[in-house]
């Protein structure tokens, strides 16, 4: 009994892969970050690929219009030591005054344009740069595999940094850490 079952099963097998196959959609699985409307062109500046090394610093920024402020980073993976590239992230004001974590919104939809956030995206090698941004204090906020995270003071750290920008200044962030992918 048990080869004659076998044998109707195989078939069974094939019949029901060739349904899975014929309602799947043909168009590719689209994400969250896929969703959102193009990026501002006013706020950010492409820069040239470059191969990143474990020292790089962050790639150069164009001076910013007067009165605003620059910041520039390599977006980089603590447990895959490595760029991330493409990555969508955001610059979300901090509340007035803010000096630590604990005005930022535990739960992040991803950007709002009226709330003062600011897009971007991370290029071939991880590194980005995003110019004429107001000054205050920001969270830098990515796209992660499920949802938005914000990033780390450290690698080990859970805490979110601040980034506080004067009117003119250039910021180099650097290797920015993320804790994932």
């Amino acid at each position: 009994m048990i080869p004659r079952a076998k044998a109707l099963l195989f078939p069974l097998l094939i019949l029901l892969s060739g349904i899975a196959v014929s309602c799947s959609s043909p168009e590719p699985f689209s994400s969250p970050v896929s969703a959102l409307p193009d990026l501002q062109r006013v706020a950010i500046t492409r820069v040239a690929p470059q191969t990143p090394t474990e020292e790089q610093a962050s790639p150069t920024v164009a001076a910013p219009a007067t009165g605003r402020a620059a910041i520039s980073g390599v977006l980089y993976t603590s447990r895959g030591n490595g760029p991330v590239p493409g990555t969508v992230f955001y610059l979300t004001p901090a509340q007035e005054g803010a000096e630590d974590s604990a005005d930022l919104v535990l739960v992040l939809t991803g950007p709002n344009l009226d709330h003062g956030d600011v897009r971007g995206q991370s290029g071939s090698h991880g590194e980005f740069v995003v110019n004429n941004i107001s000054p205050g204090s920001y969270y830098l906020v990515v796209w992660a595999p499920y949802g938005w995270i914000p990033v780390p003071v450290s690698e080990q750290g859970k805490r979110p940094r601040l980034i506080t920008l004067a009117p003119n200044e250039t910021k180099e962030l650097g290797r920015v850490t993320l804790p994932w992918p």
